[in-house]
């Protein structure tokens, strides 16, 4: 078995982690849509949902760490980094399809019951 190390596993979490920021934003901010705060308060809403710069260096510096530390005790060797970095970016690409898609179905439901434009004579 050939063990892990955090600099193997780096360059995963620098894709990995924007990822799940934007997703926990893009959650969030959705929620408040749904409510239908003004515009302003929506902006305030997506600034705040950022992550903390200090929580988002800490989950930098320690997630490959706590990675190489549970796959090394999982037994599963490092000859396996293209499977898991293939998995990731495949997940990652999949939750941004799915986001874009419900943002795409919530613009065709504003469309269909906006009214018609009126032609001007």
């Amino acid at each position: 078995m050939v063990p892990w190390d955090q600099s193997t596993l780096k360059p995963l979490f620098d894709q990995l982690i924007p990822t799940l920021e934007n997703l926990t934003v893009a959650q969030i901010t959705s929620r408040a849509a749904k409510a239908r705060l003004p515009k302003d308060v929506l902006a305030e809403v997506e600034k705040d949902a950022r992550w903390a710069e200090p929580a988002r260096k800490a989950v930098a510096i320690s997630a490959p760490q706590v990675a190489a530390k549970w796959l090394n005790k999982s037994g599963i060797s490092a000859e396996n980094q293209a499977e898991l970095v293939l998995g990731t970016a495949v997940a990652s690409i999949l939750t941004g399809h799915v986001m874009l898609m419900r943002k795409l179905d919530k613009l065709i439901a504003s469309q269909a019951t906006a009214p018609p434009p009126q032609e001007k004579n």
